[in-house]
């Protein structure tokens, strides 16, 4: 009995010695280079992962190349800077559950051409993904190839988002080369779906030096599983580009379908990437459009858990010389579950049927957030606030964004070196910063704000009108602030008029306070080109478009259009209406003109103080023949205004174009008007006015002359002065 016993107990134990066997890991082997996933040579037990099998990657620097799907594989982990790299688009690996563990990595073979096969990361996991913190699923750089300069001639690049000139679109538009379209947002490439994010990010435009790169598009992760855990780092982002004029890549897609995702201080980012080069304002290198990112949970499920610790950003990359950026990708999910007032993302949002949201306060810090629905309803029963501690580009970097339509209530407003815009996407016109509201928008935007409203260390405020006001009848969008307005040195408000039918933006409030060095910037955001009552006429049978416009004066003749002139309008005492834009260079009706000088619409209840600048400038002629647009409309009305000589009062009109040698050019644009009136006036010093026409383009040739002075009107509220006019 003893020996059967003894044989029974040793059967047990190889019984279990064999179990144990079968269930252990299966091991990757070489502790260097990279090697084929799919070589049996490379594993603990002789052949590669099969059904049901654990899979184990942790030799320091091992590389493991997958170019084909794996086997259902009981479980994957990753660790210890090994890294698994995907190729080819169809490849998934499957397994139960997958664990990135500190120093792992996964990632794929990029960048690549639009002639050769694309690759992607592509998980699917029946139980769980966890990426701890210190893992990563890292594409950056892994999408389309950014061009390569080996001609010493610009280089384009690959991708259905890269730009003949300049830098590449996705979720966001990227950013134009300065010799190509002037620093236009390039829409018309964004591509792929917010919804199911595909696609890798295009790659970015070479400069055109030797050895120049522009940035590559960030990759493509696609994750199927049941729970997702992400403590660490999935990223999509543009790689960098180099060298003079290089433009910037845009950032890849993550795609994330899942029951539930949970994580502590994990990132989700498809960031586009900044241009290079010298900094010259003259010929800036465009950055990157953001790339897409949607995550599609269980919303029953996931509501019953607690809001995880994930940084999601699509944020686009900044243009190198220009003052402006290109656009943020897109955050797409099933519902708000995410959004809170206190950590808000970078991107534009997008939920299914999200028009409204009412919260007690809103913190913007360091992030960008787009609202990109139409008529969206923003409350926020505080303050809201728009911040970061990043004066000199923070304002274009961290800002919140609503579209046409849209109306905001806040109890107080703070912009503290961030933005707030409102129908008003920021573009750039030869060099120069600029908002184009859409000619198509129909309703303005409303802004009721009860406190007061503060804009200090370079805050900005962009306000569009539409066709017609939110709020204020005859205006295309009102600002009414109950309080007191502040804007302080370095901020600006940045007011456009509709660049069709010329409605502007009405401002009111209690009290107005602008220091010195900041104020309100209307400068060329009238009438648009070939728009406007002072537009000159079509007459002339060859040379149709080198007259200025005009508006308080007459905009000049031109080359060869001698006896026409821009035509003035509009009132001396009340000056609503804008600037009108010019017509374009040359004999092409199609052609871009300047833009007229906007319309500053202020009515203070108590007082105006004055010692920073309010301008309305009109834009200059475009070479070689056209004319200036017209300075624009400031009209004021106050109970008490006072200032002093650091105070400007501005609505010049634009110069005009020349060509050979100031022998052949436009006339320049008529003076604008301001008007102010007011029932006291407690100024120590004379305020300066300037409604100067802007100078003709040909002074070598008679004919051609500088664009007429516009009106300036001092005027006294009924009641207690003569109205004094000067010319």
């Amino acid at each position: 009995m003893k020996r059967m016993h003894c044989r029974w107990g040793l059967s047990l134990a190889l019984a279990g010695l064999m179990a144990w066997w079968a269930r252990a890991a299966n091991e990757w082997k070489p502790t260097a280079g990279i090697g084929d996933w799919f070589d049996d040579g490379n594993w603990s037990q002789l052949h590669y992962p099969t059904n049901g099998e654990d899979v184990l990657i942790a030799n320091a620097g091992a590389g493991v190349l997958l170019s084909n799907s794996t086997a259902a594989l009981g479980s994957l982990t990753i660790s210890n800077s090994a890294t698994l790299v995907f190729t080819n688009w169809t490849t998934a690996l499957n397994a139960t559950t997958v664990t990135i563990g500190p120093g792992g990595t996964m990632t794929c073979a990029g960048p690549f051409t639009n002639n050769v096969m694309s690759n992607r990361v592509n998980l699917v996991c029946y139980s769980r993904l966890t990426i701890d913190t210190g893992g990563a699923i890292d594409v950056n750089g892994k999408g389309y190839a950014g061009g390569t300069n080996v001609t010493e001639n610009f280089q384009f690049a690959s991708g259905p988002g890269a730009a003949g000139w300049g830098a590449a679109s996705h979720g966001g538009a990227g950013r134009a080369y300065a010799y190509g379209p002037p620093g236009a947002l390039l829409s018309s490439l964004v591509y792929g779906s917010s919804a199911a994010p595909l696609f890798p990010g295009s790659g970015g435009q070479a400069g055109y030096r030797l050895g120049n790169w522009g940035g590559h598009g960030g990759g493509a992760v696609c994750i199927t599983a049941v729970q997702v855990v992400v403590n660490g780092r999935i990223s999509a982002d543009s790689s960098p580009c180099s060298g003079l004029y290089s433009a910037g890549g845009s950032g890849g897609s993550i795609y994330i379908t899942c029951s539930t995702i949970a994580g502590t201080n994990g990132t989700v980012t498809a960031n586009g990437g900044s241009g290079s080069g010298s900094g010259s304002s003259s010929g800036f290198n465009g950055g990157g459009g953001g790339g897409r990112i949607a995550v599609l949970y269980d919303q029953a499920l996931q509501a019953n858990r607690p809001v995880p610790s994930i940084r999601f950003a699509a944020e686009s990359g900044l243009g190198n010389g220009t003052p402006v950026m290109a656009d943020p990708g897109t955050l797409y999910f099933p519902d708000n579950y995410f959004l809170s007032p206190t950590n808000i993302f970078t991107g534009q949002w997008l939920v299914p049927g999200f028009a409204s949201w009412s919260v007690p306060d809103l913190v913007v810090s360091s992030a960008w957030i787009r609202f990109p629905g139409a008529g969206f309803q923003l409350t926020v029963t505080n303050r809201l606030t728009v911040t970061s501690t990043d004066y000199t580009s923070g304002y274009l970097r961290y800002r919140l964004d609503l579209a046409d339509a849209a109306a905001v209530r806040c109890g107080q407003c703070l912009l503290n070196g961030g933005t707030l815009t409102m129908n008003c996407p920021l573009d750039v016109v030869d060099g120069k910063e600029v908002i184009k509201n859409d000619d198509a928008v129909i309703t303005g935007v409303a802004m009721d704000c009860p406190g007061d409203l503060t804009l200090t260390n370079a805050g900005r405020l962009y306000v569009g009108a539409g066709l017609a006001g939110a709020a204020a009848p005859g205006y295309g969008a009102w600002v009414s602030v109950g309080g007191d307005v502040l804007v302080a040195s370095n901020s600006w408000i940045r007011p456009a008029a509709h660049p069709t039918n010329g409605a502007a933006v009405l401002f009111s409030m209690r009290n107005l306070a602008i220091h010195r060095g900041g104020g309100i910037n209307a400068d060329y955001l009238g009438y648009g080109h070939h728009y406007g009552w002072g537009l000159p006429p079509d007459t002339h049978p060859t040379y149709h478009y080198s007259s200025g416009a005009g508006y308080g004066g007459r905009g000049a003749p031109g080359w060869r259009t001698q006896a026409i002139w821009g035509p003035s309008y509009g009132s001396s005492n009340a000056p609503v209406d804008p600037g009108s834009g010019g017509r374009g260079s040359q004999d092409a009706p199609t052609t871009v003109g300047p833009w007229g000088g906007g319309s500053v619409q202020i009515r203070a209840v108590n007082k105006v103080e004055m010692h920073g600048t309010i301008t309305a400038n009109g834009d200059t002629g475009r070479t070689p023949y056209g004319g200036g647009g017209s300075g624009g409309g400031l009209y004021i009305t106050c109970h008490a205004f006072t200032g002093d000589s650091g105070g400007v009062l501005r609505a010049n009109g634009g110069n005009a174009g020349s060509f050979h040698s100031l022998d052949v050019g436009g006339g320049g644009g008529g003076g604008g008007r301001i008007a102010v009136w007011r029932a006291q006036d407690r100024s120590p010093s004379v305020i300066p006015t300037y409604v100067a026409g802007g100078t003709s383009g040909a002074t070598n040739l008679p004919g051609c002359g500088t664009g007429e002075t516009g009106t300036v009107v001092w005027g006294w509220l009924p009641g207690f002065r003569t109205t004094i006019t000067i010319r």
